[in-house]
């Protein structure tokens, strides 16, 4: 994953946990940018963006997931994946990224 696309997963979570990220200055946003950025460079967008939305969509807690949740649900991701047909798995990454 990209920098600028791990600004565009963050932006997710800023939007969903403003709480998260409430009275973060400049420098703070900065270094949690690139902390996920290097959590996730090797990792495509479309699945990082299928495990955030994931855990969105199924967490009631108030605060964002930090990287061990995310990778943990990518994990679990891929492993479930790994029973599906290319086409099928395309498609999960298709639906995450609308």
């Amino acid at each position: 994953m990209k920098l600028e696309e791990t600004r565009q997963i963050l932006s997710i979570l800023k939007t969903n946990y403003p709480q998260s990220f409430r009275n973060w200055d400049i420098k703070q946003s900065q270094d949690f940018l690139n902390l996920w950025a290097e959590a996730f460079k090797d990792e495509p967008v479309g699945l990082v963006a299928t495990a955030v939305k994931s855990i969105i969509y199924s967490d009631t807690r108030e605060f964002a997931p930090n990287i061990g949740q995310v990778k943990a649900m990518i994990h679990k991701i891929s492993t479930v994946n790994n029973s599906l047909t290319e086409q099928e798995a395309w498609n999960l990454v298709y639906k995450a990224l609308e």
